[in-house]
């Protein structure tokens, strides 16, 4: 009696065919974004000390700001909106 050997694959041929067609579409973008956007290395260096300066501003948040100068312009916006 002959046995009958079943492979199982997860996907067909059309659909691994598909996910490294749309792979390609998405490295081939990437490459090309970055080939054609003008990173300056200097400026990456310092991005953590830059976002932790940012950040230690931002926070605690002070509110004695709010009526001062953030009301009127929230306002004034909300009205532009509106009409």
């Amino acid at each position: 009696m002959a046995t009958i050997d079943y492979h199982w694959q997860r996907f067909s041929s059309g659909q691994k065919l598909a996910r490294f067609s749309v792979y390609l579409f998405f490295i081939t973008g990437f490459l090309y974004s970055i080939r054609s956007v003008e990173v300056i290395p200097d400026f990456l260096y310092d991005a953590p000390e830059q976002m932790m300066d940012l950040l230690s501003r931002m926070w605690p948040i002070d509110y004695s700001f709010y009526p001062l100068s953030v009301h009127d312009a929230m306002i004034e916006t909300l009205n532009i909106v509106a009409n």
